[in-house]
């Protein structure tokens, strides 16, 4: 064998120990990430109305891609344990169209639903910030974790008004509410180290957002719309690790 062949090998050797010695090396210090994904949205509502009569209301289902962007920085408890502090910002693309529903069901004044409200949900962004802990196996390579924190996101709720509005052509016929609703998110996921710097990841997380009201008064004197909205979302991402 030739001093140069001897030479590749040996500098080959050394580079897949490297390798190796960086997936057994432990989850610590800063990191950024990017990653997609998918997330689904339920907005439940139910209308407050001034007449007890006419209570309608609404399940909203929608669901959409995302790409996120992350940052944390995580610290070695033990050998095995492992805590970490971490936000996330969400490009996504939650959009939807349903109808209000009288008491729950459709209406039977007609089949064209021309006394069924439509509503369009909308929401395009959500950020997450909290600490994480996780467990290390596969000689350190793999870090199963679970997650916690407050979770924001933007959402835009545009109410319309159909049959009851033909009978006041004057009346103002849509309401469009835009707001940053606040909740908590819990969420686990799992990530793999593949190099000395580069690790891969899948997560989960639930985050609930509370309840909004939207005043739809200007539509219906005295009528506002009370509005559950939750979320689940499911991430594949890499991280780079400094």
């Amino acid at each position: 064998m030739s001093t140069y062949a001897f030479r590749s090998l040996a500098l080959l050797a050394l580079g897949l120990g490297a390798v190796s010695a960086a997936h057994a090396a432990p989850y610590s210090g800063a990191y950024v990430g990017v990653g997609l994904g998918y997330a689904a949205g339920h907005d439940d509502g139910l209308e407050i109305p001034s007449d007890p009569t006419y209570a309608f209301s609404t399940k909203t289902d929608t669901d959409g891609g995302l790409f996120s962007i992350s940052a944390g920085y995580d610290l070695l408890l033990t050998a095995r344990w492992v805590l970490g502090l971490g936000a996330e910002a969400q490009i996504r693309d939650l959009n939807t169209f349903t109808y209000q529903r009288l008491n729950g069901v459709p209406s039977n004044v007609d089949s064209d639903r021309s006394y069924e409200d439509p509503i369009k949900f909308t929401s395009n962004f959500a950020t997450t910030l909290g600490p994480r802990l996780g467990y290390l196996f596969n000689d350190g390579a793999t870090l199963f974790y679970t997650s916690t924190g407050l979770s924001i996101a933007r959402v835009s709720r545009s109410f319309g008004c159909t049959g009851a509005c033909s009978f006041a052509p004057d009346q103002v016929t849509s309401i469009t509410q835009t707001d940053w609703q606040t909740g908590w998110a819990l969420g686990l996921g799992v990530e793999h180290r593949i190099g000395a710097h580069a690790s891969l990841l899948v997560d989960y997380h639930h985050a609930d957002f509370g309840t909004e009201l939207v005043d739809t008064s200007p539509m219906y004197p005295g009528a506002r719309e009370r509005q559950a909205y939750s979320e689940d979302v499911l991430r594949f991402g890499i991280n780079y690790r400094f």
